[in-house]
C-alpha cells in the first residue's frame, strides 16, 4: 500500500474567527513518511488523536493534542508508545512547548518564535562553519530558548531511527540559547550509549561558546570496544572555529602503561572528511614511546577511503596502514614488521589467556563498505600462551570472489607442536 495519508475525522475546526480554534478526535489510519518525502526509510506512522488548541500559526498555537496509541513501523521493526502529549501555552514574556510521553519528555521554554528555530539553528552552525552551503531566513533578534530532555527507556526508539544505536535510557540533556548576548550552553548525561560496536558508560557532554569558537567536551567511565577492549576514563574536547574541528582525544589503560594523546584537525570538502593527525600525537604501549609519522592524512566519505603516509614505529617494530583500491574496490592494507603482539593484545580484557609473540604480517582489507573480504599472509614468531612456548605461527588467506570463499592456511610448528590446517571462510 503506498497510500500517503488516510484518516477518519470527527470535531470542528473553525477558521472564521480572528483566532482559528480546533478541537475535534482523528484516527491517523495510516501516514507513509517516505512517500510524504518526509524520510529516507519507508516508515508507517499510525495513531488516535484528541486536538483542542488555538491559533493562526505555529508560532501562536496554545492548548493540547494527545496521540494514543502511536504505532511506528518499519520493514522488520516496530514500536509501540501509549500515547504522546502535547501542550503549548504562551504570555507575553514566555512560551511554553512540552512533550511527553512514558519514555521521554522534552521542554522548551523562553522568549522564542517557533518557525525561525530552524533558521536560528543554520545561523549558529554558519558561525562556525561559514561554508555550510544552507542561508537561513531572517531571525528575529530575541531568541532565547532553554531545551530540557529527559529520557526513560528510549532504546527500542532510538534503535527503530538509528539501527545501529541503542542505549540512551535515564539520561538528561539541557541546552541554553540566547542570540542576544550570543551565549550558548549545553550539558548532557548519558548512562549508556552504544553505537555499532562502540559503547560509553557514563557519559558527560558538555558544550559552550567562549570567544569566536564552539568548545565541546566529552568524558566517560570506560569505553568499550567489541566488548573486550577497555579503556577507563576517555576524554575527548574539540574547539570548532572557521570550518574547522580542533580535536583532541585521551585514552588510557587502567595501569596508565598505555597512552593515546592524540592531535587532529578535520576539515570538509566535496562531502568528505579530511582529518590531519598533528606531530602533537603522542602513542605510549607498555611504557615506551611510539613515534608516529608526520603529515598523515585520512580521507573519508560515503563508500570512500584514503590513507597517507600513516605509520607507528618503536625501534625495530613497525606498523603501515594504507588505502588499496583493488579493482575499484576500497580496501585498508596493514604491513607489520617485528611487531610485538603483546603491545595490542593487552587492551582485551581475559582473565585466561595471555598471548605474546613478533609478527610479519601483510593483511588487506577488500571491499570494506560492502561485502568485506581479506587476504595476506605471514607468520607469529615466538609465540606464547600463558608462558608456554608454542613456537611459529604461519598463516595465509586468499580471497576467491567466484565462490565468495576466502581460502585459509596455517601451521604451528614447535618443540611440541607440529599442526597444519586448512579451510575456508564464507563472506556469502
Amino acid at each position: 500500500d503506498n497510500t500517503a495519508l488516510a484518516f477518519d475525522f470527527i470535531g470542528r475546526i473553525d477558521l472564521t474567527k480572528e483566532i482559528p480554534s480546533y478541537n475535534f478526535n482523528a484516527n491517523l489510519q495510516r501516514a507513509n513518511l517516505n512517500a510524504m518525502n518526509l524520510t529516507e526509510d519507508t516508515i508507517i506512522v499510525k495513531a488516535k488523536m484528541d486536538v483542542n488548541a488555538t491559533g493562526k500559526n505555529i508560532d501562536d498555537i496554545t492548548g493540547a493534542a494527545n496521540l494514543h496509541p502511536v504505532i511506528l513501523r518499519k520493514p522488520g521493526h516496530f514500536v509501540r508508545l501509549d500515547s504522546i502529549t502535547f501542550a503549548s501555552e504562551q504570555s507575553a514574556a514566555e512560551r511554553n512547548i512540552q512533550i511527553r510521553t512514558s519514555e521521554f519528555a522534552i521542554g522548551m521554554n523562553g522568549n522564542f518564535i517557533p518557525s525561525q528555530i530552524t533558521s536560528t539553528i543554520i545561523t549558529i552552525a554558519r558561525k562556525y562553519f561559514p561554508g555550510i552551503p544552507l542561508t537561513p531566513d531572517s531571525v528575529s533578534s530575541n531568541q532565547n530558548i532553554h531545551l530540557s530532555l529527559t529520557t526513560e527507556k528510549v532504546d527500542s526508539l532510538v534503535n527503530f531511527f538509528i539501527p545501529k544505536a541503542t542505549g540512551f535510557d535515564s539520561s538528561t540533556f539541557e541546552l541554553t540559547f540566547n542570540n542576544n548576548n550570543n551565549s550558548l550552553s549545553a550539558l548532557g548525561y548519558f548512562p549508556l550509549c552504544s553505537y555499532a560496536n562502540f559503547d560509553l558508560k557514563k557519559t558527560t557532554l558538555s558544550l559552550s561558546n567562549p570567544a569566536d569558537s564552539l568548545q565541546l567536551k566529552l568524558s566517560a567511565d570506560e569505553l568499550v570496544l567489541n566488548d573486550s577492549i577497555h579503556f577507563p576514563k576517555p576524554n575527548v574536547t574539540a574547539k570548532i572555529a572557521n570550518d574547522a574541528v580542533y580535536l583532541n582525544t585521551l585514552l588510557s589503560s587502567a595501569d596508565k602503561q598505555d597512552q593515546l594523546n592524540m592531535n587532529l584537525v578535520v576539515n570538509g570538502k566535496n562531502k568528505r572528511l579530511i582529518v590531519h593527525i598533528l606531530p602533537t600525537t603522542k602513542l605510549l604501549l607498555q611504557n615506551e614511546n611510539w613515534n608516529v609519522s608526520d603529515n598523515d592524512t585520512l580521507i573519508y566519505g560515503k563508500h570512500y577511503v584514503r590513507i597517507k603516509n600513516f605509520k607507528l614505529t618503536n625501534k625495530n617494530q613497525t606498523l603501515v596502514i594504507k588505502d588499496i583500491i583493488p579493482q575499484g574496490d576500497i580496501g585498508l592494507r596493514f604491513e607489520m614488521k617485528n611487531l610485538g603482539f603483546q603491545n595490542f593484545y593487552r587492551f582485551v580484557k581475559t582473565n585466561k589467556y595471555k598471548v605474546n609473540g613478533l609478527v610479519d604480517a601483510n593483511v588487506n582489507l577488500l571491499n570494506i563498505f560492502g561485502k568485506m573480504a581479506f587476504t595476506g599472509d605471514g607468520n607469529i614468531r615466538k609465540l606464547t600462551l600463558n608462558k608456554d612456548s608454542l613456537g611459529a605461527f604461519n598463516f595465509a588467506a586468499s580471497n576467491n570472489s567466484a565462490d565468495g570463499r576466502i581460502n585459509l592456511t596455517a601451521s604451528l610448528n614447535g618443540n611440541a607442536y607440529d599442526v597444519k590446517a586448512k579451510g575456508y571462510y564464507s563472506t556469502t
